[in-house]
């Protein structure tokens, strides 16, 4: 197989790795890695576009990558994702089933998003004995991919692909791991992937929007030095402790590790008897001396500094260690298999190429059936006989795509009948109890509650604090809920003592989720 370059482009670092495939081995030919330009990514989106293309054409230069093919890796807590259960259909028909429904799917503006999937497995209903497809359906801003596209285009390459980070990282763990229940937790610049896999297929993927530049922030905020100097610094000093004994920095990956606990928890309630044995780092993880220690005093399983790689073949010339791939495990699963981010644009432009390409075939076989028709005139007739067959054949192959919709969308009535009956047996105000819990977790020191008030559903919350910068931490702890849709702030006042101390005032609402504390997946989709 021909190479591949692959590129992922993060908020401080741009990856970028010339790899081939065969068999079940990743052949690594050429690496390297670039300093994004300040300011010019964010959370995904690329906000210079010329700062970037000339950051990744020097890199291309400068380390003599020959791959003109190139596959876009993307990573955002943006992307929204979506699990849900289709009929056992064929590709084709599966594509159009999925892109019929994507409003179903994701509560935004379908049009700005380009939507995609990948089948994770086949099931068997105990019930009835039908086959039904477990599908992971992903939804990308169309901006952030165009992007991808536009950037390849400038750098003279041929872009085959975009593909989303959280599908590269399972198609390289599905070859280094065994059937057992294992958690790959893929720790990225802005954000993370936790992957839960058992018997090699994903069975729960969440993103958590905490990364690698949250804790070089930090550490350059106490140490007073640059973000580079800080980067270094975790990198060649275990300045995270073990666990969590009140020191600054390490205290600063709590949000991260408690929301990993509550998908571990979620994942075990719904899957008893079978509990995870092994947990992997990955990414950004082996550039946070430390963090692999605390992992291990926090979980009760097995936890590896990285996946083992023995599929990875390195160039000689390379001359990178083994366990240095998993900071490139992104691109290496880039080329496996696919998500497939594809633009409309895109398509309409291959098929013009197409089309013109067969308008100059027509014309020469125009000449050429001409010269043919005064000697053979009966290869005419033969050739349209053909042509028709072929068409009907085509016609004949679809024809029964609308008895599968309209038996699609006669189970989806019963089930939306099912789920509305659901919610009128269900009080929100049963979430009490949890709040109650979590306010103890998620309030702020410098917050001060002054009412908390609570009717059908509907949670509103008065108090005071020191800074602007404590409401925002408690929204974006509150947002972190399961169980709380629709966090807003109601009002805000930032006043002066007498004493010149300064004092906010606030209030914020929310409305308790119609399933109580349930999926902390469909809670962030809903964000999304």
């Amino acid at each position: 197989m021909a190479n591949v370059l692959t590129i992922s482009v993060g908020s401080m670092s741009i990856k970028l790795c010339e790899i081939s495939y065969a068999g079940n081995n990743i052949h690594l030919h050429k690496a390297a890695v670039a300093r994004t330009p300040e300011g010019s990514v964010e959370d995904g989106f690329i906000k210079d576009e010329e700062a970037v293309v000339a950051a990744i054409d020097a890199s291309l230069k400068a380390n003599k990558f020959e791959a003109r093919t190139a596959v876009f890796e993307l990573f955002s807590s943006r992307i929204a994702s979506k699990e849900v259960m289709v009929p056992d259909l064929k590709p084709k028909k599966l594509t159009q089933l999925i892109e019929a429904n994507a409003t179903d799917y994701f509560p935004v503006n379908i049009s700005d998003y380009i939507v995609t999937h990948k089948s994770l497995e086949t099931v068997t209903s105990e019930e009835d004995k039908t086959k039904q497809q477990r599908v992971l359906v992903y939804a990308a801003p169309k901006e952030m991919v165009m992007a991808c596209f536009n950037i390849g285009y400038r750098l003279g390459l041929y872009v085959d692909r975009v593909d989303y980070a959280g599908n590269s990282v399972v198609q390289v763990a599905q070859r280094e791991i065994g059937p057992e229940s294992t958690m790959v937790v893929h720790i990225q610049e802005d954000n993370s992937t936790i992957n839960i896999l058992e018997n090699n297929v994903l069975q729960l993927q969440r993103i958590v929007p905490y990364g690698k530049s949250m804790v070089v922030q930090a550490l350059a905020e106490i140490k007073e030095v640059s973000l580079v100097e800080a980067e270094e610094m975790l990198a060649t000093d275990e300045l995270i402790h073990e666990s969590f004994d009140g020191d600054e920095l390490t205290d600063v990956l709590k949000y991260m590790l408690n929301n990993i606990e509550r998908v571990v928890d979620y994942y075990v309630s719904r899957h008893q008897g079978v509990p995870i044995k092994n947990l992997y780092l990955t990414g950004a993880s082996t550039e946070l001396l430390g963090i692999e220690e605390l992992f291990t005093n926090e979980f009760q399983f097995e936890v590896t500094a990285n996946l083992p790689m023995n599929n990875v073949v390195i160039a000689a010339d390379l001359m990178m260690p083994q366990e240095y791939t998993g900071r490139f495990i992104v691109n290496l699963g880039a080329g496996i298999s696919p998500a497939d981010f594809i633009p409309k644009e895109e398509v309409e432009k291959a098929k013009k190429d197409v089309d013109f390409q067969l308008l100059n075939l027509a014309l020469l076989g125009a000449v050429l059936v001409s010269a043919i028709m005064i000697l053979v005139p009966l290869v005419q007739l033969i050739s349209m006989k053909s042509q028709r067959s072929t068409w009907q054949e085509r016609v004949d192959s679809i024809s029964d795509i609308e008895q599968v919709v309209g038996d699609y969308y006669t189970a989806l009535d019963r089930t939306n009948d099912a789920k509305a009956y659901e919610n009128l047996s269900w009080n929100p105000d049963n979430t009490l109890e949890a709040l109650v819990e979590d306010l103890e977790d998620i309030v702020p020191s410098a917050v001060a509650l002054n009412s908390v008030n609570i009717s059908s559903g509907v949670v509103t919350m008065s108090g005071t604090t020191n800074t602007k910068d404590s409401v925002s931490k408690f929204l974006i702890n509150l947002k972190a809920l399961g169980y709380a849709e629709n966090v807003m702030t109601g009002s805000l006042t930032e006043s002066v003592t007498e004493s010149g101390e300064s004092s906010v005032a606030f209030s914020i609402s929310f409305s308790f989720t119609d399933a109580g504390t349930t999926d902390d997946a469909e809670k962030n989709e809903k964000e999304k």
